[in-house]
C-alpha cells in the first residue's frame, strides 16, 4: 500500500507538530500539505500525489474542512480515500457533520501533544498498514 499522507490545514503550528510527529514515529510515509480546502482539492482532482489518508481540519477559511469532505466523497475518483477530521472543535454540529458526510474518524487536537502522537500513529496502523 502506498504510504502518502495529505494534510489539509490553515494552521501553520498545527502542520509543524503533526508533520513533526510523523517524521519521528513513521519516517516511511511520504506527506503532503495544502493551507486550504481549494488547495487541497486541486492538489488530489490533478492526480500527481495520490495519498492512502487525509488529515483534514474542519474550520478553514474560505472552503470549510466539511466542505472539502463532500466534495471528496462526492468524486468517484477521491472517495475511496480514507479522511480524518482533525479539529480543536468540540462543537456538536461540526462532529455530526462529518459523520455525516464520510468522515472515517475524528481525532480532536487537544493539545497533549503525546496523546496527539498516539493517536496519529494509530491512524497510520490502521488507515496504511501495509
Amino acid at each position: 500500500m502506498e504510504r502518502k499522507l495529505l494534510i489539509i490545514d490553515d494552521d501553520e503550528d498545527d502542520v509543524l507538530i503533526t508533520k513533526s510527529i510523523l517524521s519521528r514515529i513513521e519516517p516511511r510515509v511520504e506527506f503532503e500539505t495544502a493551507s486550504s480546502g481549494e488547495e487541497g482539492l486541486a492538489l488530489l482532482r490533478e492526480g500527481s500525489f495520490s495519498p492512502a489518508l487525509i488529515l483534514l481540519d474542519v474550520k478553514m477559511p474560505g472552503m470549510s474542512g466539511i466542505d472539502v469532505l463532500r466534495k471528496i466523497r462526492a468524486s468517484k475518483k477521491l472517495s475511496r480515500i480514507p479522511v480524518v477530521i482533525v479539529t480543536h472543535s468540540i462543537v456538536k454540529n461540526d462532529l455530526v457533520a462529518s459523520y455525516k458526510f464520510g468522515a472515517d474518524s475524528i481525532l480532536l487536537k487537544t493539545g497533549d501533544t503525546d496523546q496527539f502522537r498516539r493517536c496519529i500513529s494509530n491512524l497510520i496502523e490502521r488507515f496504511m498498514e501495509e
